[in-house]
């Protein structure tokens, strides 16, 4: 899936806008392996486009959004960066939800040339739809659709890869939990309906598919 999400990323038109320039670049350059950040990048790519979220310009600003969204990371403590959050103590917890703000404060610094949308996406992408999200306590329509469609596709992945609960899960299982609010620790079920409907017809398909 990366790689078609690749395809179609690395042929953006460059005249669009700064960030669409950023995420042709980093299409081309970034994503070339199955990588984490990649299967990120790639996933939320295709849930905005099933979403009918079809503009190249904030479709860029999702893709660029999704390949920066956790480089603040690399300033916190490999406990704190790697460890799985269900277990984090609250000084940790604390110190773990720093990173969206340090990541933008990285970038201001690197002065990258990327839209404030962009920004706001990398700033809130732990936002959730009933205020339980972080750093603000953002709600409903006081989200971006696009920051759900990303705190949404970093959260399985996350969740799958065992940095939230140290287990390991497929996919198929984390989506399915979701959808049908099975509670598993660290499992998050507070996104827009939109995406939860998204969700269903996934999973209806795939059971026409197996009949």
């Amino acid at each position: 899936v990366f790689e078609r999400a690749k395809e179609d990323i690395e042929v953006f038109s460059l005249r669009k806008s700064p960030t669409v320039s950023v995420a042709a670049y980093f299409a081309k350059t970034l994503m070339g392996k199955d990588t984490h950040d990649n299967r990120i990048v790639a996933f939320a790519y295709f849930l905005a486009k099933s979403m009918n979220l079809k503009n190249e310009i904030e479709l860029a600003d999702l893709v660029v959004a999704a390949f920066l969204s956790h480089i603040g990371m690399t300033q916190l403590e490999k406990s704190v960066s790697l460890g799985p959050t269900v277990e984090f103590f609250e000084d940790t917890k604390r110190r773990y939800q720093k990173h969206p703000a340090i990541t933008h404060h990285m970038l201001r610094k690197l002065k990258m040339d990327i839209s404030t949308r962009c920004e706001e996406l990398i700033f809130d992408h732990h936002e959730r739809e009933n205020g339980s999200g972080y750093p603000n306590g953002k709600m409903g329509s006081q989200m971006d659709l696009l920051t759900q469609i990303l705190g949404f596709s970093a959260h399985i992945f996350e969740y799958t890869g065992g940095k939230i609960n140290s287990g390991k899960f497929s996919l198929n299982m984390v989506l399915r939990n979701i959808h049908t609010k099975n509670f598993i620790p660290g499992l998050e079920f507070d996104f827009t309906d939109k995406i939860i409907e998204n969700i269903e017809s996934l999973l209806i398909t795939e059971k026409r598919e197996a009949a």
